[in-house]
Parts: structure tokens; sequence; C-alpha cells
């Protein structure tokens, strides 16, 4: 009887050792497994946080070039506009010039024709009163009276036209000259607005890509 004992306990152990060694192995093939499977999905999880950094990244990248090739545009289109306007103001300030000068010769032309025609009225006059001096003496004393009212209305009307044609040239080109530093001063406006807002977006995209940090994966999972 203790002998079969024997036999069936040591049958026993050698049943349990049995089955603890294959719970051991099927462990152990599932511990790998699930090991394996962990470090597939690290490895996807660690790919994908990198892929997704590296797009952010690169978008950060094109964001600023985008800026920064917006911002020379912008500087090219003000310095452009710059040399428009002066030498908008240039040709102005030349054809006030011009106007002023084209004024003052007609001013001049306009007094010299009517000094011309004074002189030929004078003149005539005085023909016809050599001619009528004995007869008509009071009637040619009127008329030179009359000529002589009629050069001073005649140099007086021409003096008028001259200041007009000048006075309307000034003012044309004090109009002229202020709309141009009305522009000038709105284009100053528009480039410190510019660069405002550059500056806030470059601001804007130094913090985002400041935020941006490396997802830390870790390489195994410990086997519990």
């Amino acid at each position: 009887m203790l002998r079969l004992a024997e036999d069936e306990t040591a049958e026993m152990h050698l049943q349990a050792e049995r089955e603890c060694n294959d719970l051991r192995a099927r462990t152990d093939v599932e511990l790998a497994a699930l090991r394996a499977e962990a470090e597939r999905e690290a490895a996807a999880m660690r790919s994908e946080a990198e892929s997704e950094l590296y797009a952010s990244r690169q978008d950060c990248a094109s964001r600023a070039a985008a800026m920064e090739r917006r911002e020379i545009e912008m500087e090219r289109r003000c310095a452009d506009l710059e040399a428009q306007h002066r030498q908008r103001a240039d040709e102005v300030e030349r054809e006030c010039t011009e106007a002023v000068a084209q004024a003052q010769a007609d001013a001049d032309m306009l007094l010299r024709e009517t000094a011309l025609q004074c002189n030929s009225l004078e003149a005539d006059s005085e023909r016809k009163r050599e001619k009528a001096q004995q007869f008509f003496e009071l009637t040619m004393t009127r008329r030179r009276n009359e000529a002589a009212q009629h050069l001073q209305e005649q140099e007086a009307l021409a003096k008028a036209r001259a200041e007009f044609v000048v006075k309307v040239a000034c003012r044309e080109a004090n109009r002229r000259l202020a709309e141009v530093a009305e522009r000038t001063d709105e284009l100053h406006e528009l480039r410190r607005v510019v660069h405002s807002q550059l500056s806030a977006a470059r601001a804007a995209l130094s913090v985002a890509a400041d935020r941006v940090a490396p997802v830390h994966i870790p390489e195994q999972v410990a086997a519990s």
C-alpha cells in the first residue's frame, strides 16, 4: 500500500510538473506575443508621432517662408510705390513750374500786345488829330483822353488777367503737392501696419513651433 501510494504521489508530481512546464511554455509564448505586439504598437505610435512632428515642423517652416516671401514682396511694392510717388511729385513740380512760366509768358505777351494795340491806337489818334487839328481840336482832345483812359483800362485788365492766371496755377500746384504728401503719408501708414501684422504673425508662428514637442514613447513594455 505504501509503495502504491508513493508511486501514485510520484506520478502526481510528474503530472503536476508537466502541467507547470506546459503552462510556463504557453505563458512564455503568450508573453512573447504580447511583447512583440506591444513593440509593434510602440513603433507604430513612435512613427506616427514623428511623422506628425515632421509635418508640423514642415508646415511651420512653409508658413515662415511664405511670410518671408510676403514681407519681401510688400517691401518691394512699398519701394515701387515710393518711387512712383517721388516720380509723380517731380512731374507735378515740373508741370507746376512750367505752368507758372507759361502763365507768366502769356501775361507778358498779353501786356506787350496790349501795349502795341494802345500804341497803335495812340498813333492813329495822333494822325487823326494832326489831320483835323485845325477843325476838330476839341474833338481830338476828347478822343485822346478817351484813348488814354482806354489804355489804362486795358493795362489794368491785362494785369488782373495775369495775376489771376498766376494765382490759379499756384493754387493748382499747391493742391497737387498736398495730394502727393497725403498719398505719401498713407503709404507710410500702410508700411507701419504691414510691419506690425508681420511681427504678430512671426510671434504666433514661433509660439506654435515651441508648443510642438516630441512625443516620448517607451521602447519596450515591461513583462508582467
